[in-house]
């Protein structure tokens, strides 16, 4: 089942920026030959490429690289030392292509000749930087055998940028290649912006957050410095986007059984989630649930034209099959870190039981946020017939997973009063269940506005701010 109904999410924000472009490329050696699995990233998004060394994505408008996590094995093209993982993105260039030259020694041992504040200040000091490059090289020629790199960790100059091409040039007759970090010597000031910062350092080093794999180790760069728009101060500080919101969709048929559709009001939650989370510069991935698998619809995104871009693929949902929660949500795809989970779903009557009473099917999934340390929310969707059904009499009842399983029941007040007896008993169990794992509940009719989940119950829940 298609269901064509979160269009006006897309239409309510795409004020907001344009559609992301497409870059493509390809990483090969030098022979020619494609390299597979290589991490491909904006800044924002990532992509690997396929068997033939060959990769597409979407790039946000803001992202100002493309740029490669250099494969162990291999070493990227470097310019007077300066390692060449990057490219800049142009809107002439159709097409980026990555050369990596297979490494000649073994990099699974490894040596890293790791540089902390040189801070040159003048040219005056570059003479000295010559004899420290000189000591530099024996030390390394005396290293024979295993692989070895240079690693800056920032305030390369005191805060003259212009003399970083005199700095590489001495520093390349090392004889190594050099990754670097920005510090904050390195930071553009006076701008408007933490993001106006970065500008001189980019321009000579390419992207300050970037990573790279030499032997069995991956390397991760990260930038610490926030500039906070006063001459050069600054503090240490990683921006938000390093939250990581969850959102995880019950995508079992019956979601789409009952005159109010819970599907399209587990579509709608879902992408309003989505929107608030990547308005404040957080990571948001959306996984239906489906059997026993978690699919991904949406991973790690971040920026609006990347919701954008999702949204069509969250439309497109099919909700087709049957949900077996805590077989799909296990340690390996809830992920750690800051952020929410976010567990859209319904409940069922199998057999006279409920099936997300069981410890099975959810409270072991709920356990498993728990223990990541997620901050969790589950937001269960009732149709109003399951809150007051009107049914009476003698009754044929199916199974809405698969449409074979039935009984006869004869209906009356005696019935539905156990019945509401029995759907009380399980919210109040889920809610005190979420409650006691320091999470929050709650449960929404189908056909609730927006508006009124979002600005009354999750409101006053403190969910949303």
């Amino acid at each position: 089942m298609k269901k064509g109904i979160i269009l006006f999410i897309a239409a309510a924000v795409s004020v907001f920026g344009a559609k992301a472009d497409v870059i493509k490329g390809s990483v090969k050696d030098t022979e020619g030959k494609g390299i597979a699995g290589v991490v491909v990233s904006d800044g924002l998004n990532t992509t690997v490429t396929d068997a033939k060394g060959k990769f597409r994505m979407d790039a946000d408008q803001d992202s100002r690289f493309v740029f490669i996590s250099t494969p162990s094995g291999y070493i990227s093209a470097t310019l007077e030392g300066n390692t060449l993982f990057y490219k800049e993105i142009n809107a002439d260039t159709k097409k980026y292509d990555f050369i990596v030259e297979k490494n000649a020694k073994d990099d699974t041992n490894h040596n890293i000749i790791a540089i902390a504040d040189p801070q040159i200040s003048d040219r005056d000091e570059l003479p000295e930087l010559d004899k420290h490059a000189d000591d530099i090289a024996a030390y390394v020629k005396d290293m024979d055998g295993d692989y070895t790199f240079g690693l800056c960790l920032g305030d390369i100059v005191g805060w003259d940028h212009t003399i970083y091409p005199e700095y590489n040039k001495i520093m390349s007759k090392t004889g190594i290649d050099y990754r670097y970090v920005i510090g904050n010597h390195d930071m553009t000031n006076y701008g408007r912006s933490h993001e106006t910062s970065m500008k001189n350092y980019e321009d000579m080093y390419g992207p300050c957050w970037y990573s790279f794999n030499v032997g069995k180790v991956h390397y991760i760069v990260l930038n610490d410095n926030f500039f906070i728009g006063r001459d050069w101060y600054y503090i240490g500080y990683l921006d938000e986007r390093q939250m990581h919101t969850r959102i995880y969709i019950d995508a079992s048929r019956s979601m789409a059984h009952g005159s109010d559709d819970k599907a399209v009001c587990a579509l709608k939650l879902a992408a309003a989630f989505a929107y608030l989370s990547v308005s404040e510069m957080e990571k948001v991935s959306i996984s239906p649930l489906r059997g026993n698998t978690l699919e991904e619809i949406a991973i790690g995104m971040v920026g609006k034209d990347s919701y954008l871009n999702c949204v069509g693929r969250l439309n497109a949902l099919e909700f087709d099959s049957d949900s077996k929660i805590s077989e799909a949500i296990v340690p390996s795809t809830v992920g750690r870190g800051d952020g929410y989970s976010i567990l859209i779903f319904q409940w069922q009557i199998i057999d006279g039981s409920a099936d997300f009473l069981t410890e099975e099917n959810f409270e072991a999934a709920i356990d498993r946020f728990a223990e990541q340390k997620r901050d969790i929310l589950c937001v269960q969707i009732l149709a109003r017939e399951e809150l007051n059904p009107q049914m009476r009499g003698k009754m044929h009842l199916f199974d809405s997973e698969d449409g074979a399983k039935f009984f006869r029941k004869k209906i009356d007040q005696d019935v539905i009063r156990a019945y509401k007896d029995a759907l009380k008993y399980v919210t109040d169990r889920i809610r005190s269940y979420c409650e006691w794992r320091g999470g929050y509940y709650m449960f929404t009719p189908a056909d609730a506005e927006l508006s009124e989940i979002f600005f009354d119950k999750f409101i006053d829940m403190g969910v949303v701010k």
